[in-house]
C-alpha cells in the first residue's frame, strides 16, 4: 500500500470508489498483490511473485548522479524481473 508519509494523519493515498462498487486497484494494494514498476530518481519497484507472493522491494537512487550512473543496472534488473514474471504467467 502506498502511503504518503509526511502528510498529516499519515494518512494513504489510494484510489477512489463508487459506493457498492470496488476498486480493483484498493483490493490489489493493500493485498499486495499487485506488482509496481517504479521509474526515475528514488523511486520503488515492488516486485510479487504470484505462484507463492513472495514481495522483492528494490529502490533506485535518490541522488541524480548515482542514479544517472547505475541507470543501466536499474533497467537490466527491471527487465530481468518483468521477464521471470511473463514466463510464469505463461505457465499459470
Amino acid at each position: 500500500m502506498y502511503r504518503q508519509k509526511q502528510m498529516v494523519g499519515n494518512l494513504e493515498n489510494i484510489g477512489y470508489a463508487l459506493p457498492g462498487h470496488p476498486c480493483i486497484y484498493n483490493i490489489q494494494m493493500i493485498e499486495e498483490r499487485q506488482t509496481i514498476i517504479g521509474l526515475g530518481v528514488g523511486a520503488g519497484s515492488k516486485w510479487v511473485d504470484p505462484r507463492t507472493w513472495n514481495l522483492i522491494n528494490e529502490y533506485n537512487a535518490k541522488e541524480p548522479r548515482q542514479y544517472v550512473e547505475r541507470l543501466g543496472e536499474y533497467l537490466e534488473r527491471k527487465v530481468n524481473h518483468i521477464n521471470h514474471l511473463s514466463t510464469i504467467d505463461d505457465n499459470l
